[in-house]
């Protein structure tokens, strides 16, 4: 290919040059001693700019999404030329991919003369098309497409700077080496600088965002735990003052029947007294009196075992709830 003039063959010509399916795009070896790893988020954003060759694609809006990206790595000890062989291919698919494995794998001598042909070509083409542009329409429009054609990077210098770093940098037929790192310049590290903080302000802000909402379900649930609280301690504090009156009643209880008890104890010991002094009182009347006596007061004391057992069963009870709404019933046992 490399006798061939590519100003006289057709596209399908051209395209039919190919050798088998040999891959015609060579990566350069990296040393052992550099640490280049593609990150995944710059992967991620590679496979969403995946380019097929069809026709409702933009192929310029395409490669420059791709220059974008690759000027996002900085690794020390690789350049910018030999990332770009080893990211553009994993933005092709489809025809695209199909194409680049069909390109020619030929000694970097011919790679270089071809490129330098193809750029004449571009360059012919492109003093036809002005030409052509100044004769049909204004000056405007020649401005507008001379713009564009220079922010794609067709500019010849670039392009002749570009081909002499790739011929500084290879030493074999087959193979691309590296030879040197040329450093970035000051606005792609500037670029590069902005980038970054504003990828760090995403994330931090994000990271706030999920703070702030984290916290604000924390402060919902305790004040939800705060408010049940506070209810279950009014509960509690009512239950409590209602057993404090019932104690009061049950101790005036016993202690009235306590003083009945012995008023009545004290008005049949006067009987007794009384039956004693008569002479002509049997001794089974006196004995008779006494077993009455007697069962009275079991049964006041059996009344009276009856209210404490009722007391001491007293079993309050309140209600609370957990943190996520459910009640609790809580019982006091005053045994």
């Amino acid at each position: 290919m490399c006798d061939v003039d590519i100003n006289t063959l057709s596209i399908e010509e051209y395209l039919a040059l190919t050798r088998g399916n040999k891959p015609g795009v060579v990566i350069p070896e990296i040393g052992n001693d550099v640490d280049f790893e593609i990150i995944s988020q710059f992967l991620r954003e590679l496979r969403r700019i995946l380019f097929a060759s069809v026709d409702d694609e933009d192929a310029h809006e395409y490669v420059r999404s791709v220059l974008e990206i690759a000027d996002l790595f900085h690794i020390l000890g690789v350049t910018h030329d030999a990332v770009m062989l080893r990211v553009f291919p994993i933005t092709l698919t489809g025809a695209a991919r199909r194409w680049k494995n069909k390109l020619l794998a030929r000694p970097i001598t011919c790679a270089l003369k071809s490129i330098l042909d193809m750029a004449d070509h571009s360059q012919n083409w492109y003093n036809r098309a002005t030409t052509w542009q100044r004769s049909n329409h204004n000056s405007n429009d020649i401005t507008v497409i001379t713009n564009r054609l220079d922010s794609l990077g067709c500019d010849r210098k670039k392009r002749k700077e570009s081909i002499h770093a790739m011929q500084e940098g290879c030493k074999s037929p087959q193979w691309v080496h590296l030879t040197q790192e040329f450093p970035f310049r000051k606005e792609d590290e500037a670029v590069e600088q902005v980038k970054y903080i504003g990828f760090l302000e995403e994330t931090i802000n994000k990271y706030c965002e999920e703070l702030i909402k984290a916290q604000a379900a924390h402060d919902e649930w305790i004040n939800k735990l705060r408010e049940n609280t506070n209810l279950n301690l009014k509960k509690l504090d009512g239950i409590t003052k209602n057993l404090e009156v019932k104690v009061k009643r049950l101790t005036q209880t016993v202690m009235t029947n306590e003083e009945n008890k012995v008023e009545k104890v004290k008005a049949k010991m006067e009987k007794v007294k009384e039956v004693m002094k008569e002479p002509e009182t049997r001794e089974e009347e006196l004995q008779l009196l006494i077993v009455k006596d007697i069962q009275s007061s079991l049964i006041e004391m059996e009344e009276l075992s009856s209210v404490m057992k009722r007391m001491l069963n007293l079993r309050p009870s309140f209600g609370c709830y957990d943190d996520r709404g459910r009640k609790i019933d809580i019982t006091l046992d005053l045994g």
